[in-house]
């Protein structure tokens, strides 16, 4: 990610920079002589291009205008950063090489840091053999290369101000030097124009690697005023000063560059520009200033490099600062004053650099020519990066946009560029080249030092394995191997300065060149590809899946709000029409399809959402009948709670009659009594609530998946088992199932046994099962005859709610008359009816884990007082359900005992009752549970109830086995047994 780092409160006034930038431009003195004569690099000789050097100085000028406008669109893009030109590409070519930038960066700072030492010792030389003969001009030099680590130390806004003057004084004395040899006729124009081009060997050929030789070395210095680049960001107003202050520079550039060194080649002559400037210069001073000439000249030189020996530092530490903020070089780099912003760590590194050069490789002077191969890559990076912006982020702000020309111009510019480095490095050496891709591979070394850090950092392992290591060794070996070949073919040639050496050197830059581009380049994008797809498919993993999961189960759950989904999808961009590209594209494809299926279940949701609320219409209709049973039940409970309080007045006067001597503590356990319908009741409500639940789910599955050909049959269906559900015992539902079946099979429906039992209890018979054959013959038979079932269910539960109704006001007139001692009307009662209807009250105790077995004889009806009975049904089983704590087996028969009883046997296999006890179980109030548990009442009024019935009650009891054994006479006449 890219860094700010600039401090409004270190910013200043543009022409200052501009000042400051032209520190830069001392290599012009350097190189000139080198450009027309050559020079002696230390180990050879590197040959000049005689007089079109002038020329060449020119044609490098015009292409660093050309890509004027691309850097000024690319810098205004980040109106706080620093570090050059270079350092506002990385977003450009974070894509698809992001080690490109360190690569560029770090050979556009050492030519910032060797500048420094070259100006240093340039002067120092002048100093010893003018002033201080008896001192080291390297003594000297690096005396000026402390002062400019001083200098860099500086806040910017200072040093600028305070080199200002001294720029303006050597401007002034250029303008003299070339305005003074024009004002005083002494210009050869015929010479200043007469542009001769020496090469190595003959032939077009020749001609074209010795330009192109020139154009390498004059790209150091041409566009020099990109070091502003380094600074610009600092003005005050940026989108209104930099613009102005490159056209400024370029007119100053056209100065130094264009003008003055042909006015120098008009009025001195070839030779003298290839021999010291300092002596050089005199004459285009002496026809005004005579003999102060002398002087001038030297003053001139002097502090021409003395300004860029101080500054040129400032703007290499600044590159590696930035980058080093942007996470591509060491953090180190990124040291500072936090108050002055002055990268201190850089500015160190950068003058070290200077040193060495000051020290052991100044007279190796092809390691400028190495500097000027990486620094010409750098030329060419931004006008690349403003082309790649403007595809990949036309929505960017951009506070300047140049021109769509000027784009192209900039493209041609660095295309020029790269074929200087192409055809022109020859005459450098090899040793200049390799020089400049070690350089490179430095930078390629910083940017993995940090990459390093930051993964151990992370807890990750220090060293990836990933496709960029990879392929850079197998570059590294590519290198290896050109290199090698390339010394084995110039090694055999007899001529070494023929053309065809020249073609064997172009070719290894190109190979070495495509060596790099595949070794990164590629890498870079078929990386970027792939971590686009991966990180696509984990957010679709994470997010769009898991999202899609969780609505699927909220709908199967019935949760329509949940089931909502909105997700977008991730396109990959597809950058190649290969591998890769339909890769991402079947990845896309993918996507499209998932999203799709995300579509549908929207739609279905929608679709369910409309079966849903013509559901909701059935549903209320159900609710209101459930209100209705509702009301019934509060107004039994209000007529319990008015029978309380006549019990609770009663009682006070039973403690007067000794015949109702207990009546009290009985009043006081009533609620027990009470309570067991109640609980019944709210079984039933329970039960009736869940298969509502069961029967709302079945609906919205049928009205989604039923045929249309079968909904009126299964409506017609849900018609009649809601109207025609009633009461029937156990023995005609068996005769209607077993009827039932018999009609199913033979019209060929599976799971005849299943359907019959289900359909039995719902009313359904032989005359009108016909209505259900369509739905039974569909794939959905299970799911609509468990919905018609559950239905059905539900109307039984709705009955045995109004049987326990009953019963609770039974229970009430029960206690009403024995508190009155008066008599109940006898009735007729089918005992194995009453013990069933108390099971299905006590459904709920039962079901926790409770096994009830049931054996029932044919007995006759009785005459009784069956709501008195029902109650000794319900205590015996309820005492069962407690000694067994919920978990056991009960066993109940109904038998005729003899001509004039019929028993009701009710065994479990709970613990037993003590022996010691039994004797006492049926008198009043006594009783095993804890206190506040039970009221003791509950044998005792089983026992009254039999009695009153004439009847009798048997208790065996042991561990694993108590059976309650209740007698009763058939028939009582007048309250006596007949």
């Amino acid at each position: 990610m890219l860094t700010d780092v600039i401090n409004p409160e270190n910013k200043t006034k543009w022409f200052y920079l501009v000042g400051l930038n032209f520190g830069a431009a001392y290599s012009l003195f350097f190189i000139l002589g080198s450009l027309i004569g050559g020079r002696d690099a230390g180990s050879f000789f590197i040959p000049g291009q005689g007089s079109a050097g002038i020329f060449i100085l020119a044609v490098g000028v015009v292409f660093a205008w050309m890509a004027a406008p691309c850097w000024i669109e690319l810098v205004l893009m980040y109106p706080n950063r620093v570090g050059g030109i270079v350092a506002f590409c990385q977003e450009a070519f974070q894509k698809y090489c992001p080690v490109l930038t360190p690569i560029l960066g770090l050979g556009y700072a050492m030519g910032g840091a060797l500048g420094c030492g070259m100006g240093a010792v340039f002067i120092g030389n002048l100093i010893q053999s003018r002033y201080f003969p008896e001192i080291s001009s390297t003594i000297i030099a690096a005396i000026l290369v402390f002062m400019a680590f001083l200098c860099s130390l500086c806040r910017l806004k200072t040093i600028s101000r305070l080199i200002f003057p001294v720029v303006l004084l050597t401007f002034a004395l250029a303008l003299l030097s070339c305005f003074i040899p024009v004002i005083s006729g002494t210009v050869d124009w015929q010479t200043a124009t007469d542009f001769h081009l020496n090469t190595s060997f003959d032939g077009a050929f020749g001609s074209l690697t010795s330009f192109m030789a020139g154009f390498l070395l004059v790209n150091l210095t041409v566009p020099s005023y990109e070091k502003f680049f380094c600074y610009a960001n600092y003005v005050e107003n940026p989108e209104k000063d930099i613009p102005r202050a490159v056209v400024v520079m370029c007119i100053i550039a056209g100065f130094y560059f264009i003008l003055m060194p042909i006015v120098w080649l008009g009025s001195m002559g070839e030779i003298a520009l290839t021999k010291d400037l300092s002596f050089s210069l005199i004459p285009t001073f002496s026809p005004v200033f005579g003999y102060f000439a002398k002087v001038l000249s030297f003053a001139f030189l002097i502090l021409r490099f003395l300004v860029s020996c101080l500054t040129v530092t400032m703007f290499s530490s600044r590159v590696l600062f930035q980058l080093s903020k942007d996470g591509l070089f060491p953090v180190c780099f990124s040291w500072e004053f936090p108050k002055t912003q002055v990268p201190w760590f850089a500015s160190c590194a950068s003058v070290i650099v200077s040193f060495l050069f000051v020290f052991w490789l100044k007279n190796e002077l092809w390691l400028i020519n190495s500097i000027a191969y990486t620094n010409i890559l750098s030329l060419c990076a931004p006008a690349v990066a403003v082309w790649i912006m403007r595809h990949d982020f036309p929505e960017k702000h951009r506070p300047y946009k140049a021109p769509k020309y000027s784009i192209y111009l900039g493209l041609i510019s660095a295309f020029a560029w790269l074929l200087s480095i192409i055809f022109g490095f020859q005459q450098y050496g090899l040793v200049t080249i390799l020089t400049g891709f070690f350089i490179s591979f430095l930078g390629m070394g910083l940017y993995a030092w940090r990459t390093c850090s930051d993964r151990r950092a992370k807890g990750l392992p220090i060293m990836s394995s990933g496709l960029h290591v990879k392929l850079t060794g197998v570059m590294i070996l590519v290198l290896i191997l050109d290199g090698s070949g390339y010394i084995f073919a110039v090694g055999n040639m007899a001529d070494r300065n023929s053309s065809l050496v020249v073609v064997l050197e172009d070719i290894f830059v190109v190979v070495a060149l495509l060596t790099i581009s595949v070794g990164i380049i590629v890498p870079s994008i078929v990386v970027e590809t792939a971590t686009e797809i991966s990180s696509a498919a984990q957010k679709i993993a994470k997010d769009v899946v898991k999202e899609f999961s969780k609505a699927l189960r909220a709908l199967g759950k019935g949760d329509l709000e949940g089931a909502k989904l909105s997700v977008q999808p991730i396109p990959v961009l597809v950058r190649s029409h290969d591998e890769l590209g339909e890769m991402a594209e079947s990845f896309n494809d993918l996507q499209t399809e998932l999203f799709l299926a995300v579509d549908g279940l929207n739609e279905t949701r929608e679709e369910l959402r409309t079966a849903y609320n013509s559901l909701k219409k059935l549903n209320i209709s159900l609710e209101r009948r459930v209100e209705e049973r509702t009301k019934e039940l509060n107004l039994a409970n209000k007529e319990v709670s008015v029978a309380l309080e006549e019990l609770k007045k009663t009682q006070s006067q039973m403690v007067h009659a000794e015949k109702l001597a207990g009546l009290g503590q009985l009043v006081a356990g009533v609620s027990h009594e009470i309570n067991t319908p109640a609980g019944a009741i709210a079984n039933a409500i329970l039960e009736i609530k869940n298969d509502y639940v069961h029967i709302l789910n079945g609906l919205m599955h049928i009205a989604l998946n039923l045929d249309a050909n079968i909904q009126p049959a299964y409506v017609k269906a849900c018609e009649f088992v809601l109207s025609s559900v009633k009461e029937i015992s156990t023995e005609d539902t068996r005769q209607i199932a077993r009827s039932l079946e018999k009609i199913i099979d033979q019209e060929n429906i599976n799971n005849s046994d299943t359907l019959s039992r289900k359909l039995a209890p719902l009313g359904f018979t032989s005359e009108n099962i016909n209505i259900l054959f369509p739905i039974l013959r569909s794939q959905h038979q299970d799911i609509v005859v468990e919905s018609l079932f559950k239905m059905g269910m539900s109307q039984v539960h709705v009955r045995n709610i109004e049987i326990a109704i009953g019963r609770v006001v039974n229970i009430v007139k029960a206690l009403k008359i024995y508190s009155r001692s008066g008599n109940e009307g006898l009735s007729t009662a089918n005992l194995r009816e009453d013990i069933e209807n108390t099971l299905v009250i006590l459904n709920n105790r039962l079901k926790r884990g409770i096994t009830v077995y049931t054996n029932y004889e044919d007995v006759p009806t009785i005459e009784c007082y069956a709501d008195q009975l029902n109650q000794v049904w319900t205590n015996l089983i309820n005492n069962s359900i407690e000694a067994m704590k919920g978990e056991g087996k009960i066993w109940i028969s109904l038998k005729k005992s003899s001509d004039d009883y019929v028993s009701v046997e009710i065994e479990d296999n709970g613990p037993g009752i003590p022996q010691d006890i039994i004797s006492k179980i049926f008198e009043p109030y006594f009783t095993t549970k804890p206190k506040g548990e039970g009221t003791g009442l509950g044998l005792s009024i089983i026992k009254d109830i039999i009695h009153k019935h004439h009847g009798k009650i048997d208790l065996t009891s042991v561990p694993g086995c108590t059976k309650f054994t209740v007698s009763i006479p058939i028939v009582i006449i007048n309250g006596e047994k007949k």
